[in-house]
């Protein structure tokens, strides 16, 4: 293994109990899922609508 890379974990959760997906509840999986795509959207939209705000002809000739 090359020093300063990390093990992949798959390889591990397959070993202990046989599923390539980590043991836990549905719920947990579902917030952070949701979470990562609520933080997506967010950082996407909000600068995008920021951007677009101002008139196409304002944008054109400013400098």
């Amino acid at each position: 293994m090359v020093a300063g890379r990390p093990r992949p974990l798959r390889g591990h959760g397959l070993a202990l109990d046989g599923s390539v997906l980590p043991s836990g509840p549905a719920w947990i999986y579902l917030t952070i899922l949701g979470t990562a795509v609520a933080l997506t959207f967010a950082t996407l939209v909000f600068p995008t609508s920021v951007a677009l705000r101002a008139k196409p002809a304002e944008a054109a000739g400013a400098p």
